[in-house]
């Protein structure tokens, strides 16, 4: 990404520019959520995609945003790990065929969480993923938005608004604006926009 954007160094500088007339010199630099971060880049790839060159309240080409971002997300990496909200790599990760109900149980204990396992049932392929908890704030658009993601991820239930009820641990997508309650199954846990993001969805939609 970083070769693609390349010769809009000029167009970051600009949005930094901007973004210090609009917050305050250095502003970035006293952290946020890398999650807000990756947001914003998608938010702008999004657009670029659309068609929308220029981001319509800064003025600035949406390449300068996205190569900012990047920058930002890059520094983070080296003076501000603490704000890495990112869900764990292994939740991507690839899933082994195993055989049978007992083998899905040995394989979910050797893998631990966040895997994807599968396993033959009859004639047909049952696949048994672990559920996965999406926190946002309120009116963000985790509802509107759950039947899409609860398909992305190959989840069957969706529980909304969860209020900290015992988690079902298979299956289920499970829609939260209570932080503490999603920090309980952290490892459970993908923040709203970067599951928007690779659901190929729109974040703000």
């Amino acid at each position: 990404a970083i070769r693609y954007l390349s010769p809009y160094w000029e167009q970051c500088a600009r949005v930094f520019d901007y973004g210090q007339r609009k917050y305050a010199t250095w502003n970035w630099a006293k952290g946020m959520s890398w999650t807000a971060v990756v947001g914003s880049f998608g938010r702008h790839a999004v657009a670029k995609l659309r068609g929308e060159d220029y981001d319509p309240e800064s003025k600035q080409m949406q390449e300068g945003h996205m190569l900012c971002n990047l920058v930002i997300l890059r520094m983070y990496a080296d003076i501000y790990l603490e704000g890495n909200d990112l869900p764990p790599p292994k939740l991507f990760r690839s899933a082994p065929i195993v055989r049978d109900a007992d083998a899905v149980r040995a394989a979910v204990k050797a893998m631990g969480e966040g895997a994807i396992y599968r396993a033959p049932y009859s004639r047909e392929t049952v696949e048994v993923r672990k559920s996965i908890v999406i926190f946002g704030p309120s009116g963000c658009g985790k509802t509107r938005n759950a039947e899409a993601l609860a398909n992305f991820y190959g989840l069957t239930e969706i529980v909304d608004d969860w209020g900290g009820q015992p988690f079902p641990t298979y299956g289920a997508l499970v829609l939260t604006s209570n932080r503490s309650h999603a920090d309980s199954v952290r490892d459970h846990q993908v923040a709203f926009p970067v599951a928007m993001i690779a659901a190929g969805l729109a974040v703000g939609s």
